[in-house]
Order: C-alpha cells, then structure tokens, then sequence
C-alpha cells in the first residue's frame, strides 16, 4: 500500500515537471522568432553603409631603354667622387700614406700581443689524468683508447687487477676547465692524481 502511495504522489510531481519544461521550451521559440522578426526590421530601417572602393591606376611597365638613359644621365650628373679628390692633392696623399703606416704598425702590436698570450697559456697549462673506461676485455679497452684519439686527447690503457683502464689526459688552465674538455665527449670520466 505504502508503494502505491508513493507512486500516486510522485505522478502529479511529474506532470507538473513537464508543464513546467514544456513552458519554457514554447517560451525560448517565442523568444527566438520574436528576435528575429525585430532584427529584421532593424536591418530594414538602417541597411549597412556601402562599401567604396577607391580605383587604382594600373601600373606601367618599365621600358628597358627608359632604365638606361636614367642610368646615364645620373652618371653624368654626379659630381666627383670625395676619394678621387683626394687622390689629386700631395697633402692628402701624405696623410693617406701615414694611415697606412699607422695600420700596420698597429697589426704587428696585435700580433705580438697574441703571441705572448699564446705563451702565457702554454705555461699556465696544467696536464690531468681522468679515467674513462674500465673494462675486463682488453679488446673494448683499446676500442675506447681509439674513440679518444679520435677526439684528441692523449691516451692510454694500463691493466690493474683484472680490468684494463683507459685514462685520457688534458692539457687545461685548471681541474674545472680540463674535467668540461673531458665531459663533453665522455659521458663519465674520473680525475686522477698522478
């Protein structure tokens, strides 16, 4: 009985849901056709302004002769150069002649500057020792030996115990600078005191 209640209850609740829903569907479509029919009449009253397009000449070609006559007359019309001026009077070629004195004595002061730096760094280079490789086959190690002088580095393969070693050593500045030389090739490396 208590079901039967229930049901009898929830039947009105659902009618009136739908009455409810179907309302404000036919509202929404009165909505919809009311909005257009204004818009409409809207555009009607104020139709959009025109759109203008300006014309555009059409453009000429260019005759070839045209291009050289303009070319030659240009020529003609344009004074001398300040360089060859330059060149007729002895004053300016005196100072021509000690600029160019003056650029080459700056290249030699350049050159021996460089040179001195080259030596500077020749001496405050330090040799170190990493090892990259350790292997049990002699064969992988001298493999890796190879790949090394390859990249340039100085190489060599010593046995201790039951592996062989593969050290490399760098010439650098300091440990910092030499372990980036040898890590941008090798995926691992480790420094060595000699």
């Amino acid at each position: 009985m208590e079901e039967k209640e229930n049901k009898s209850k929830l039947i009105p609740q659902r009618k009136q849901r739908l009455i409810f829903l179907g309302a404000v569907l036919i509202g929404l479509i009165l909505f919809y056709f009311g909005i257009d029919t204004w818009l409409k009449q809207q555009s009607a009253k104020n139709p959009p302004p025109p759109v203008v397009i300006k014309p555009v000449a059409p453009i000429k070609p260019v005759r070839e002769e045209n291009k050289e006559e303009k070319t030659e007359i240009k020529n003609q019309e344009q004074p001398k150069k300040v360089e060859e001026m330059a060149k007729e009077t002895p004053q300016a070629q005196k100072a021509q002649e000690k600029s160019e004195k003056a650029k080459e004595e700056n290249r030699e002061k350049v050159k021996t500057l460089a040179k001195k730096v080259e030596t500077q760094k020749k001496v405050n280079l330090k040799t170190y020792k990493f090892q990259v490789g350790s292997f049990k086959y002699k064969k992988n190690a001298y493999r890796m030996k190879k790949i090394a002088e390859k990249k340039g580095f100085k190489a060599e393969v010593v046995k201790r115990g039951d592996y062989y070693r593969v050290y490399v050593y760098v010439n650098a500045g300091n440990l910092k600078e030499a372990k980036r030389k040898v890590l941008s090739h090798f995926k691992e490396a480790l420094y060595v005191r000699k």
